[in-house]
């Protein structure tokens, strides 16, 4: 078995038909009891295989979870698309399957609409508003707790072709919790059935914030004795991503450093917050990471001169470290190809 690992911004899925569907199920079910493949996807029977064994195929029967576990699910190679075999280099029939080793913090699916020649899928996709759940489709190492998802905003197309139509965009206002369409200069409150019947082109998903993240936000700097003589220093990249993040990973405090470690930058002090030791201590706790900074033994480097104006002058619009960190994240991808 031999695993190789592809990072991606976006997940690409064709939309499958009912003949897909049932192949895949039909695949899942033949491999699921293979003991190295601990990891595929298993479908068990549920509401869409007794549905359709039932009915006719309906456009409106095809799900955004039925398009992720078309995704998702075992391949078999052979014949024309036969695995050669690394060990030993000879042409072997295998199955292929991917998992999800990191969940980014906005999740962006893209249905792959337009098909060769420029034509389009006109398939209606239902997907969820809201917590739609990654579980099935992660790998068991994968790092991410929170894998449940809330969509955030939604770009559909009008019109038969790629070469002919109109984009419309959905998005949430997070302070009034309302939906609103973006119509070229028309700008629109519209409801959440609005937004759900629509022909979603790109879905974008951000990880479900609890009660419990908030407060440990909220609360990370007022445990804190402002008299406290020890004070460190904390990047305001990564002071960004705790703040708008739900899991915004480990401490990186790296930027604060030139080439000549243990020496930082001389303005250092507008890359960074001052926090206090108990501040500090509660945030390394949850998040580990570092390096850890504290104020009075950071050595400013004399040959490296000022980062910040650096950053100036690359950036006429520059306004905050914030708008130089990359939102959208990366999803990292374990391929797992066994042969027979």
């Amino acid at each position: 078995m031999s695993e190789q690992f592809d990072t991606s911004r976006v997940i690409a899925i064709q939309i499958p038909s009912i003949e897909d569907l049932k192949t895949h199920s039909e695949m899942a079910a033949k491999y699921s009891g293979l003991e190295h493949c601990k990891e595929m996807l298993r479908f068990k029977k549920g509401w869409f295989d007794w549905l359709s064994s039932l009915i006719p195929f309906r456009r409106s029967v095809v799900t955004l979870q039925n398009c992720l576990q078309a995704f998702f699910c075992v391949e078999e190679l052979k014949y024309d698309n036969i695995y050669r075999c690394e060990k030993c280099d000879e042409d072997r029939d295998a199955i292929t399957f991917s998992k999800m080793m990191q969940l980014p913090e906005v999740l962006c699916i893209n249905l792959k609409r337009f098909l060769p020649g420029s034509t389009k899928n006109t398939q209606q996709v239902s997907f969820p508003i809201t917590e739609l759940d990654m579980t099935p489709y992660v790998h068991s190492d994968c790092q991410s707790e929170v894998k449940t998802y809330d969509l955030m905003a939604t770009i559909c197309h009008k019109g038969d072709s790629l070469n002919s139509g109109h984009y419309i965009c959905y998005a949430l206002n997070d302070a009034e919790k309302n939906w609103i369409e973006y119509d070229d200069e028309r700008v629109t409150k519209v409801t959440d059935d609005k937004v759900a019947s629509c022909e979603a082109y790109l879905l974008f998903y951000r990880k479900r914030d609890s009660p419990a993240t908030r407060e440990m936000r909220e609360g990370a700097f007022k445990t804190a004795d402002e008299q406290a003589p020890t004070m460190y220093a904390l990047s305001k990249l990564w002071l960004s991503k705790f703040e708008n993040f739900v899991e915004p990973g480990a401490v990186e405090n790296g930027d604060l450093f030139c080439s000549h470690a243990p020496c930082v930058y001389k303005d250092h002090e507008e890359m960074s917050v001052q926090v206090t030791a108990s501040s500090w201590h509660t945030i390394f706790q949850k998040f580990g990471g570092g390096p850890v900074c504290p104020l009075d033994s950071l050595v400013e480097c004399e040959m490296c001169g000022n980062k910040m104006k650096d950053y100036q002058s690359e950036s006429s619009d520059y306004e905050s470290s914030y708008d130089n960190y990359d939102f959208y994240d990366s999803t990292e991808f374990t391929d797992s190809t066994k042969g027979d």
